[in-house]
């Protein structure tokens, strides 16, 4: 009897530590954690965003380094898109700004009306470094101001671009009103193989394993036999 309950144990044992294994991993309170997040920037780069970088060589080693760790932070966090679109109405500029770039790096283009609906947010937010060329690093660019609505305008025009449709208001209505209830597009293929290789042509060697990420997404559903077949127009690399 003895021995039975030792096997008893030791199964309910195991079945317990695989559930453990099982769990993922606790998604922090999106509200909280934007709002740390938001106390942590000095200034804010969507461009960075935009083309999936987390390089940053025109800035000084130390702000560098701190921004690159603060971004690959957030990004990390996986928040969820639901919370985040809620986020949009938060009373701080600078959290709507982290929530609207989350939204943006899920790739979902079903989340683009929420990016627009802020494309009218005058509040400043974040600044952002006025980069003019000649920058070696060396010392801290000067900062200029930036507004939510100028953010959103990036992380839209970013996809409308693709499709060539222009960039104003009418423009990404009209863009919409074609694509709201399509499962996928070529121009959204576009702007995950340009992310992939982070705005550079020819792709560089370092980043080429990323340019199949876009063809094992989920995030457009898509029939497998078209994901392939994009591989073949993915571009040279040098």
């Amino acid at each position: 009897m003895a021995r039975i309950r030792l096997t008893l144990a030791a199964a309910i044992s195991l079945v317990a530590f695989g559930i453990a294994l099982a769990e993922p991993k606790s998604v922090p309170n999106a509200k909280e954690y934007l709002e740390q997040a938001a106390d942590k920037f000095s200034f804010f780069l969507a461009g960075q965003i935009i083309y999936d970088r987390t390089e940053f060589e025109y800035l000084p080693k130390t702000e560098r380094e701190k921004y690159q760790k603060l971004i690959v932070g957030l990004r990390s966090a996986k928040l969820e898109g639901g919370d985040l679109v809620t986020l949009l109405k938060h009373k701080s500029p600078k959290v709507r700004t982290l929530a609207l770039a989350l939204l943006f790096d899920l790739e979902d283009p079903k989340m683009l009306p929420h990016i627009f609906s802020l494309m009218r947010d005058r509040a400043p937010t974040f600044p952002a470094p006025l980069f003019v060329g000649n920058e070696d690093g060396g010392k801290m660019p000067q900062l200029t101001e930036q507004t939510v609505g100028e953010i959103a305008y990036h992380f839209v025009s970013f996809y409308v671009r693709q499709a060539e449709r222009g960039n104003d208001d009418r423009a990404f209505e009209d863009y919409w009103e074609l694509r709201k209830d399509r499962a996928f597009c070529a121009s959204w293929f576009e702007v995950q193989l340009l992310r992939a290789r982070q705005g550079t042509v020819p792709t560089q060697k370092k980043i080429a394993s990323k340019m199949f990420a876009p063809f094992a997404s989920e995030s457009i559903d898509c029939p497998r036999w078209i994901r392939h077949g994009l591989c073949f127009i993915s571009g040279p690399m040098t």
